[in-house]
């Protein structure tokens, strides 16, 4: 009875809708709110207004209610879905972060032919089918050796990609680093390759550890230890951040504020069993 005595008060008066709503089960909404309409929703539009439900009971009453003051009017189903799809496109677009819209801010840092920009030892690295190749696959290999870019780089995100082939061999892409005078060895940080090293962030020649690692079983599922694979390199302020393939490996910031964040950018052959490390389509984005 009291649901009658309130129906009958909407349709003599204009449509209270927090009533309605209370009593059978469906909302208004704006028609700015198309973009949150789900398929599963039962719906009226009208002047300003959509009436959602999520039944067919709830949606005739609202209907019986809203046709009663004549302000609202059915629009297709095809309309309604292509506004709707229309919305979302929209909204998912301007979600979108800026360093995964696009390529187009970035730099290519290594040409494909030439070590132009780039210094080390030749006689441990070439340029084979437009990749950087460090190591051999005869002997073993004596020590590290280092790959490094002539400028320095602050606050970019890398991206490139890597392929390692021997057994047990280890390598990696050096980031905010120097040289260490008259020796071989480079200091900074590493995002490592090979072993038990994938994806983690080292420390060379510095604290001489691992700072960050990701969790085993999740990169093995998207590892391809005999393809080649994608690493994407973010630094920004203190904090460095790792992916391969699109899996997250790390989100470190550094607490040491005595550790300078510029440096060099180098990729490495790991002393060690005789390997290969392969680098290729390395760009750079300077934030």
């Amino acid at each position: 009875m009291a649901h009658r005595q309130e129906l009958r008060r909407s349709r003599n008066t204009a449509v209270d809708y927090k009533s309605l709503r209370r009593f059978s089960g469906f909302s208004v909404l704006p028609t700015s709110s198309l973009a949150d309409v789900s398929d599963s929703d039962v719906l009226h539009i009208g002047v300003g207004r959509i009436v959602r439900a999520r039944c067919l009971i709830s949606f005739f009453i609202a209907l019986l209610c809203m046709h009663a003051c004549n302000v609202f009017t059915v629009v297709s189903a095809e309309e309604l879905l292509a506004s709707q799809e229309q919305a979302n496109a929209e909204q998912s677009k301007s979600l979108l972060p800026d360093e995964t819209n696009t390529d187009g801010d970035f730099q290519p840092l290594f040409d494909g032919k030439t070590f132009k920009g780039w210094n080390g030892d030749e006689n441990v690295f070439r340029i084979e089918d437009g990749a950087i190749v460090g190591g051999q696959l005869k002997e073993r290999i004596p020590h590290n050796f280092f790959l490094s870019t002539d400028a320095d780089y602050e606050d970019f995100e890398l991206r490139l990609e890597f392929r390692l082939i021997g057994e047990d061999t280890n390598a990696g892409i050096q980031i905010r680093s120097e040289r260490i005078p008259e020796h071989h060895e480079m200091i900074g940080y590493q995002a490592d390759l090979g072993q038990n090293y994938w994806g983690c962030l080292y420390d060379e020649s510095r604290r001489n550890r691992v700072l960050a690692s990701p969790k085993a079983e999740e990169l093995a599922a998207v590892l391809k230890k005999d393809d080649w694979n994608s690493y994407r390199i973010l630094c920004k302020g203190r904090q460095i951040q790792l992916w391969i393939n699109d899996l997250q490996t790390v989100d470190f910031t550094e607490q040491d504020l005595a550790i300078v964040q510029k440096g060099k950018i180098a990729v490495q052959i790991h002393g060690g069993p005789a390997g290969e490390a392969w680098y290729r389509n390395i760009r750079i984005r300077k934030l």
